[in-house]
């Protein structure tokens, strides 16, 4: 017989591996996908850690915005939850995938535009999956993001020159404005799912007091509830484990003077008005 090829074998390696349960034979439940810097890696250990819900160990799978991964039959998603043991309940977080219009092309850039998002292709293969969305205060996610990439050495120009480009209209590498414009973000969502498919979360709520905010999760996604503080080695996200910088630097390009914060805040304003109308309550922001 002629020798296997390598996709053979791996078509066979993935039968194999659903024969034993150590892959889900059906797609995702549930998506946590949103928003960066809110919360979301804590999530995917907390959920993680309940009997009846399993989500990959790697979180980010970041399969449906990437041009280089995303196929229209979804192939190849599957086997990326191996070591799946049979919970009742199957999940992926990839916060990234809120951004309307957000894709990495086929270089690997990430571009803003666009119909075919994320969002617009989980609905198309996922339509019956339930949605987590952790939304958190733009005056303290803005420094976050910022830092996040600047520790990870994607930036050097200070964080206030960002924000007063993006206030004058141009372009900015971290695209801040629209990132925290939710009400953005939420309207792609809810054009695609129904309500009642869709968990919004307030970051500072959950994170002032958790186990209320996980419990509700999981009743959520149809387990019975069961709190369990993730491991502080668990919950840490390892993509921000980099070299030795400067932190006096590091605070000097984080720094955001009052009366630029007080503009971006108000420019932001009508989105935090249209949330707050959405969910019936005042948000606990700045």
């Amino acid at each position: 017989h002629p020798p296997m090829t390598a996709p053979s074998v791996a078509r066979l390696r993935r039968a194999a591996r659903r024969l034993i349960g150590d892959l889900p034979s059906t797609g995702p439940d549930f998506f946590v996908v949103g928003a960066t810097r809110a919360g979301t890696t804590w999530l995917h250990h907390a959920l993680r850690a309940h009997p009846d819900i399993f989500l990959p160990e790697a979180k980010e799978l970041q399969y449906f915005n990437r041009a280089l991964l995303y196929r229209p039959d979804h192939a190849g998603y599957g086997p990326l939850f191996g070591g799946w043991r049979g919970q009742r309940v199957v999940g992926e977080a990839t916060p990234v995938y809120m951004v309307a219009g957000g894709l990495y092309d086929d270089t690997g850039a990430y571009r803003i535009g666009g119909e075919d998002d994320a969002i617009a292709r989980i609905a198309r293969h996922f339509p019956a999956a339930k949605l987590v969305v952790s939304l958190r205060d733009p005056a303290t996610r803005i420094p976050s993001i910022y830092e996040k990439n600047l520790r990870q050495r994607k930036l050097d120009d200070p964080l206030a020159q960002l924000l007063e480009r993006e206030l004058a209209g141009e372009p900015s590498v971290l695209n801040l404005l629209y990132l925290n414009d939710y009400r953005t973000h939420l309207e792609n969502i809810f054009a695609r799912f129904p309500s009642e498919q869709v968990k919004m979360v307030l970051f500072e709520d959950w994170r002032s007091d958790p186990k209320p905010g996980v419990e509700g999760l999981q009743r959520f996604l149809g387990v019975d509830p069961v709190f369990s503080e993730p491991a502080a080695e668990g919950a840490a996200n390892r993509r921000e484990r980099f070299g030795e910088l400067d932190e006096a630097a590091i605070r000097r390009l984080c720094a955001v003077p009052e009366p630029l914060m007080a503009a971006v805040l108000a420019a932001l304003g009508p989105g935090r008005t249209w949330v707050e109308d959405l969910i019936g309550r005042e948000l606990p922001w700045r």
